[in-house]
């Protein structure tokens, strides 16, 4: 083809890549400034880290969230590169900043598309089909799913760009390919990393197979691979340097939850819960089976799978029969098997091999693989090598009966082909462009236009405005990103609100929702919600003397602990769903003094010994002091870790009281620092039968109460009036889940349990007790 038909190609190749990113994206392309798909969840935490760092920011350091202390801006999925450069325009707002990443989100659309086609082009694929087959490949990616919640793993680009400047510099060994590999590596990476994760892979696969499969002497291999390896080796070496220097943390999780349940499965690459041919499937049998999307999601198509099947088989066939006039499509004129080997070392890696065959030891010498809490993610590649190579081979099936002369059986296949993938496709793209509809009404709404009060105006009523604060809390509190501890629950909704209202009046949040944050600083977090006889020292860092702006969502209640820190605010009112406080951080201090003061009044008359005051309910302790663990958190001793799954630890007789009562259970657990892991109590409510009438579930890692790797595990709960016993069972799935059990507590939630051991130690509702009084 001559270069002027290649050019005019390539531009008919983006005008329709761009017209079928308009297609799928519609309003991201057409509005990009009003478009918030949703508020709520990853979704809308990955817009405020965004937002708030390109109007707000400053340098490489997030301020939106984990207030006073902050996180480095990759960790929260904050798009530093981009939220960065915006940094340096002044009065960006945030129609600026979503008009910015919207567009930058379709590029990526148009790029992937255009370079895909490149690809095809490049084995032999006739331009208006590979026009067809790109645009098919890429709006049925397993990216394209992210525009609803991780928005950084939603450029489409990175993966054809990596493929076509690695085939060209297999074919050429020109150094230019590898060079423009690094830098889109190093900018990809500063969007999310594990784009760079990707790319490192990508070249270690590529190495192996080309010293592997390519027959020619080691020397000349070795010298063709060594530019992409310096590639590799200097894009992780300096990115690894680049956020060591930026980033003053040194206590970061290291073995990330969950790192092996986000992997993929075969049902992720067969199956779709977005495909109509496997939701008829779904409706008409009674199989369950089915991929439902997420992490490892990585579905090749209909077409795709089918046509790499049967080129696997007329493969094996003409291999076995020997017929050498019947030229393979796997050759190293053709499709290389290198792009296989690559291919199917990145899905093996995907699927957590070999670390899923009962090999999670091996974590402990490859600890970069620790990193990923969504192995899954890696199968992309495969996605993009295995529908290429499909889409090569309905090329060459229309071409062959083409030069047969059957045209009819040619035209055929590839309209079956093109057909049934655009079936297939069609779902992604109705259901793409619903959430993007959506997300016009939703941008309206962040900007709270279905109010009748607007937020400054409702401040003003009680003489406040936002500067008058120096942070929000939500409530229920929540810490959610240090791996060890998840505090509260799906705080979707409450996050909606404030965020808005954090990025409206330009005000950090206390509260965390974010990634490898600092085990450390979410310590001193976490002990702002444990209530009265708690240190707190997060309140002893701030630099401000203001309020916080506290807003409670009232749907959603709340525990005496997290109370307490309303009884030491201002109460502003009832608006849009929250109830509204001005919460001062040294009336806090004073009520916590206040009731240290109280307690250090008792503890002289005090023997060693557990005394109730305040209320004669049931209650119950067990300070394992006839255990002999080599480490106790107070008194004489502790309990080593158990070797069972479960086991019930105590029960506890309860006197009935004819009404139902709030009771707080907790206990103390030791954690190993090398991972995620921790135990967890089912408290079953037992009649005077016996009989199970409610249970309950008190988990470690929503603990809001520690010391070093010491960790309260605390629930408040309702007791039925019907309940003559609690059992507490110990769940150490899979054990060991900790390495130490320390006191174990059962009171009223309104009574003051004293504990005080023979060397003066002092334990107050089981919290450990600082005679000193705080100050600031």
């Amino acid at each position: 083809m001559k270069k002027s038909q290649s050019l005019l190609w390539l531009i008919a190749a983006a005008v329709f890549a761009i017209g079928a990113t308009i297609l799928i994206l519609s309003y991201m392309v057409t509005d990009p400034g009003h478009v918030i798909i949703e508020l709520g969840g990853d979704c809308g935490k990955n817009y405020f880290t965004f937002l708030y760092h390109s109007i707000y920011g400053h340098g490489w350091w997030f301020e939106g969230m984990n207030y006073p202390y902050g996180e480095h801006i990759t960790y929260a999925d904050g798009q530093p590169i981009i939220s960065g450069a915006l940094q340096l325009f002044n009065g960006v707002t945030i129609r600026d900043a979503l008009m910015v990443m919207n567009l930058l989100i379709s590029l990526s659309y148009v790029l992937a598309m255009v370079f895909t086609y490149k690809i095809l082009i490049r084995f032999g694929v006739k331009p208006f089909i590979a026009i067809l087959f790109a645009c098919l490949i890429n709006l049925f990616a397993p990216q394209v799913y992210r525009i609803v919640a991780h928005f950084s793993l939603a450029y489409l680009c990175p993966i054809p760009m990596l493929f076509y400047w690695t085939l060209m510099y297999h074919y050429s060994s020109k150094w230019k390919w590898p060079v423009y590999i690094f830098i889109m590596g190093f900018i990809m990476s500063f969007i999310h990393l594990y784009t760079g994760a990707t790319i490192f892979f990508w070249i270690a696969f590529y190495v192996t197979g080309y010293l592997m499969l390519i027959k020619t002497p080691l020397r000349e291999r070795v010298k063709h691979v060594m530019p992409l390896l310096v590639v590799g080796v200097t894009l992780f070496l300096l990115i690894k340097i680049f956020i060591a220097f930026t980033d003053p943390i040194k206590d970061r999780p290291g073995f990330p939850l969950n790192s092996l349940e986000y992997v993929t499965h075969i049902k992720d690459i067969v199956s779709s819960p977005n495909s109509y041919f496997w939701q008829y499937i779904r409706y008409k049998t009674k199989f369950t089976k089915f991929s439902e999307g997420g992490e490892g999601y990585c579905y090749l198509g209909l077409v795709a799978f089918f046509a790499i099947l049967i080129s696997a088989i007329v493969g094996a066939v003409n291999k076995i029969r020997k017929r050498p006039g019947d030229e393979l499509l796997i050759s190293e004129q053709g499709f290389s098997p290198i792009w296989l080997f690559v291919a199917g070392g990145c899905l093996l890696l995907a699927m957590g091999v070999p670390f899923v065959w009962n090999m999670k030891w091996l974590f402990n010498y490859l600890s970069i693989f620790k990193q990923f809490r969504a192995m899954g993610r890696f199968s992309w590649p495969f996605y993009y090598i295995a529908t290429i190579y499909a889409a090569v081979v309905v090329h060459t099936w229309y071409q062959r009966y083409i030069a047969l002369h059957k045209p009819v059986l040619a035209y055929s296949i590839l309209l079956a082909s093109l057909g049934l993938w655009s079936l297939d496709v069609s779902r992604y793209i109705k259901n793409i462009r619903e959430h993007v509809a959506n997300g016009v009404p939703t941008c309206d709404k962040f900007f709270f236009k279905d109010e009748e009060i607007k937020w400054p105006e409702y401040l003003e009523q009680y003489h406040y405005k936002g500067s008058d604060f120096q942070a929000i809390i939500l409530l229920p509190i929540f810490f959610a990103g240090s791996e060890k501890l998840w505090v509260g629950g799906d705080p979707s909704w409450p996050w909606s609100i404030g965020m808005r209202v954090s990025l409206q009046f330009h005000l950090p949040v206390v509260d965390v929702m974010m990634s490898r944050t600092s085990w450390s600083i979410t310590e001193k977090q976490v002990k702002t919600a444990a209530g009265p006889f708690a240190d707190k020292p997060m309140l002893r860092d701030l630099e401000s003397k203001k309020p916080f702006l506290l807003l409670q969502y009232d749907d959603n209640p709340i525990d005496p602990d997290q109370a307490y820190l309303c009884n030491a605010s201002e109460y502003l009112g009832h608006h849009f769903s929250c109830y509204i406080y001005a919460c001062y951080p040294e009336r806090i201090i004073a009520n916590d003094n206040k009731n240290a003061d109280s307690i250090n009044a008792i503890l002289p008359y005090m023997h060693a010994a557990d005394t109730c005051i305040t209320d004669k309910g049931s209650w119950y302790i067990d300070h394992f002091d006839s255990k002999h663990a080599d480490e106790h958190l107070f008194g004489d001793g502790a309990a080593p870790v158990v070797s069972n799954d479960s086991l019930v630890i105590a029960t506890i007789p309860i006197k009935p009281t004819g009404e139902k009562r709030l009771y707080e259970f907790s206990c103390w657990f030791l954690l190993d620092n090398r991972d995620y892991r921790s135990p967890y109590f089912k408290l079953q409510s037992l009649d005077s039968t016996g009989k199970i009438i409610s249970q309950s579930r008190a988990f470690t890692k929503e603990s809001v109460d520690n010391k070093d790797l010491w960790f309260r595990t605390s629930l408040y709960f309702d007791i039925d009036p019907a309940c003559r016993s609690l059992r507490c069972v110990l769940m150490n799935e899979e054990h060991p889940t900790y390495k130490v059990m320390d006191e174990l507590m059962l009171r009223p939630a309104d009574a003051v349990i004293i504990s005080k051991s023979k060397d003066g130690g002092v334990m107050v509702n089981n919290h450990l007790f600082m005679r000193k009084r705080v100050a600031r």
